[in-house]
């Protein structure tokens, strides 16, 4: 897709520089066996200048998520483009550990590290969803879901302060208290 077709896919959203190109974008995705929906951000322009969704019905098992990732993917122009960055959130189950306690990454399984909080978030994404998204999109960061939220903490919490935090979703909840 040229930088001209790229401006028409996006001239709904707002003004786009005639200068957009592939390179100055990073796509972050977020998948979950109800939802898959991304937006693309512009470096150039510090803004979000693009908002995708798919909304999932009758995904009952990893094949069928890859099956549907497969053919988003085959059909949506935007997720084909070579973005400066990738980052990939799943969502599943995860364990909270203190910062002492840290895994490294491996095949099967993600650690990742939560500096501000001394926590490391641990979770295990199935390994045929983890491979489908390894050949989709070269080179993405594959990160749990509920770090964006983790990660934007320090800027409520205050020293000897005790908050709940709650993340409700459509078939789960996460509680923490600090």
């Amino acid at each position: 897709m040229v930088s001209a077709q790229i401006k028409n896919a996006f001239i709904s959203i707002g003004e786009v520089h005639s200068t957009l190109l592939p390179a100055s974008l990073v796509l972050k995705v977020g998948i979950s066996t109800q939802h898959i929906r991304y937006f693309v951000q512009s470096t150039l322009h510090n803004q979000i200048i693009f908002f995708g969704e798919y909304t999932l019905h009758h995904v009952e098992s990893t094949g069928d998520l890859c099956q549907r990732l497969d053919k988003i993917f085959a059909k949506d122009d935007i997720l084909q483009l070579p973005f400066s960055k990738t980052c990939i959130g799943l969502d599943g189950p995860y364990s909270l550990l203190p910062g002492s306690l840290s895994f490294p990454s491996n095949a099967l399984g993600f650690s990742q590290s939560i500096k501000h909080l001394d926590i490391n978030l641990v979770f295990e994404p199935d390994v045929d969803i983890v491979r489908k998204l390894r050949s989709l999109f070269e080179a993405a960061d594959i990160v749990h879901i509920s770090s964006s939220l983790l990660n934007c903490f320090p800027a409520f919490i205050e020293k000897e302060q005790q908050k709940l935090f709650a993340n409700i979703g459509q078939n789960h909840f996460d509680i923490i208290m600090f």
